[in-house]
């Protein structure tokens, strides 16, 4: 199944202080209303096919880096506001992804 690229997808991604989201063609649809809000809030989507963009880092046992950015938004959405850190929480994902 793909993943679908929302307008709170995008949402999220300015929330973080983010200015890109790495999109690969194969397994993500992006929707109109992402695409319009993305460029109004200064968020370059950059689509891949695949291989992954240049400087892009490979997620330890080749995890797909939407599902870091997913899993991270879920355990987000679970911590009061003002005590979220998304770069902290990313960084753990990834290693519990990672078998560490």
């Amino acid at each position: 199944m793909k993943k679908l690229i929302s307008a709170a997808v995008v949402k999220q991604a300015h929330a973080d202080k983010k200015m890109q989201l790495d999109v690969p063609r194969s397994t993500a649809i992006i929707t109109p209303e992402a695409r319009s809000l993305a460029e109004k809030l200064g968020i370059k989507l950059v689509e891949y096919g695949d291989a992954a963009p240049r400087g892009k880092r490979a997620v330890a046992g080749n995890q797909d880096e939407n599902l870091v950015e997913l899993i991270t938004q879920k355990v987000m959405a679970r911590i009061p506001r003002g005590k979220q850190d998304p770069a902290r929480i990313r960084k753990i994902v990834r290693e519990v992804l990672a078998g560490r």
